[in-house]
Parts: C-alpha cells; structure tokens; sequence
C-alpha cells in the first residue's frame, strides 16, 4: 500500500476511532469493518507508526472545567512566519488549539480559554 493511502478497511478503523476511540474496542471494530480484532490492533499500531494517528485527546467541556470563557480568533500572519507564528501561539498560557490556514488572509486559527476575563 503507497504511503498516504488508505484502503477500506483503514478508513474504517480511523473513522471509528474519531467517533468514540475510548469506548470503542478492537473487536466492536472488527465486527463494524468486517475482519479480526488482532487485524484492527495490528491495523492500528501501522497507522500509529505511519502518523495517520497522531495521538488520542479528551474532548473538554470547558465549562464543566471552570473556564467560563472560549475565545476563537482569526488572525492574519505572513505566510512565510505563519508556521513559526503558529508554534508560539500554542504555548501561550491558556491556548488551546492553533491550525494553520491555506489562505493569505485569516490564514491562523487561535482557540483559548480562560476562567475569568
């Protein structure tokens, strides 16, 4: 299988996983993409170890976690300082989430939180 190419089966695996990966078992998997559970485990470490799957995160209710604020910023950063820019940003305190844009204008996406304002 070509680097970046995905069959079926791996679609599935991954598609599963972003929905529930951890209430979701190697064989309620096996059962949905038609193949063993060691076929998904084994599956699952090659896209691990390929960088398909880059890691597992909890989703956080922010709210429930006493940070009453979610701030969502657009900003603009010149492309060639964009990915440098981006990478100092996700170590400000409170920032939670940075993606990178393809466009010249509004190319930086910052998410942070914070208990009061």
């Amino acid at each position: 299988m070509p680097t970046g190419t995905l069959d079926e089966i791996d679609k599935g695996i991954v598609h599963l996983l972003q929905k529930d990966a951890r209430n979701t078992s190697a064989a309620d998997i096996a059962e949905a993409v038609g193949v063993t559970a060691n076929t998904v485990r084994n599956r699952i470490y090659r896209l691990e170890d390929r960088g398909v799957i880059d890691g597992y995160v909890p989703l956080i209710d922010y709210e429930q976690a006493d940070f009453q604020i979610k701030a969502v910023m657009v900003c603009t950063a010149p492309i060639p300082d964009r990915k440098d820019l981006a990478e100092k940003a996700i170590n400000v305190a409170g920032v939670t989430h940075v993606r990178e844009l393809m466009t010249g204008h509004r190319n930086v996406l910052v998410t942070a939180v914070a208990a009061e304002s």
